[in-house]
């Protein structure tokens, strides 16, 4: 059966079931954006979600990547949400058990209070800690190197530049600060180190291990997700995500800019 038709299992039945609906779509759009979804999935889930409920008509939702505004109609009655999104994270793993409970609720599989559970039960998924998280990066670094011109003796001082530059990025993402500030600091807290670090000991490679250590910085899911929106349609949100990696970039080239010119 065509998912985008109205499942029996699914029936609104009354106006706080109506706001129950609109209640968890919005959560549940919140979290995909969250945690990275593009625009067009985000849309897409929740169109599928609410036209798949008896009595939900001209079903409506405009996301994009700071925001989504949802409304339906039922019973003769608008029903209207919005929801700003003022910080996001990147977590593949909770997108894609979002779209498996999208795909559960629109099957009748999962009623919306089982539903409101496993949002919760999603939101709560534990991440990697971030001992593993600066562990596994520290590892990629002399890889990293090795694609941009390193050599198997940049192997420990690659590691030991990418393991300062993940202490600064975790340290400052608990402060608060805002994105371009935290990358702009991470940037150039890194490059001090690695031209301090040179000053100390030869280093045959420097830019590969400058290079490298400012890797997990890029946007590049961002970049992606902006070409996706672009290519689905959505070209004001393809636009904002374009803009926002692009000034993260000018705030890593700043911050190493910066550094270099201190050293001459």
């Amino acid at each position: 059966m065509n998912t985008m038709m109205k499942n029996q299992n699914n029936t609104i039945n009354s106006d706080i079931e109506a706001k129950k609906l609109l209640n968890f779509s919005i959560k549940f759009s919140y979290s995909l954006l969250y945690n990275g979804a593009e625009v067009y999935r985000v849309e897409d889930s929740i169109n599928r979600i609410c036209k798949s409920f008896q009595n939900i008509k001209a079903v409506n939702a405009f996301a994009l990547s700071n925001m989504v505004m949802i409304s339906f109609v039922y019973n003769e009655t608008n029903y209207t949400s919005m929801r700003r999104i003022n910080d996001t994270a990147k977590n593949l793993e909770k997108i894609s058990l979002l779209n498996d409970l999208s795909r559960s609720i629109v099957s009748g599989k999962v009623n919306l209070d089982d539903g409101f559970k496993e949002l919760k039960n999603i939101k709560n998924k534990s991440s990697y800690s971030n001992f593993t998280k600066i562990s596994l990066v520290t590892l990629s670094a002399p890889f990293l190197a090795f694609i941009f011109g390193g050599t198997i003796g940049d192997f420990f001082p690659a590691c030991l530049a990418m393991f300062v530059e993940m202490l600064i990025l975790v340290y400052i993402e608990k402060s608060g600060l805002p994105l371009f500030l935290t990358t702009f600091l991470s940037a150039s807290g890194v490059s001090l180190f690695v031209m301090t670090m040179s000053k100390i000991v030869s280093i045959a490679n420097l830019s590969s291990i400058m290079i490298a250590s400012i890797v997990p910085l890029f946007p590049g899911i961002q970049i992606t997700n902006a070409m996706r929106d672009i290519l689905s349609g959505d070209i004001l949100s393809g636009i904002i995500g374009i803009m926002s990696a692009i000034f993260t970039a000018v705030s890593i080239a700043i911050g190493v800019v910066l550094v270099l010119r201190i050293f001459g």
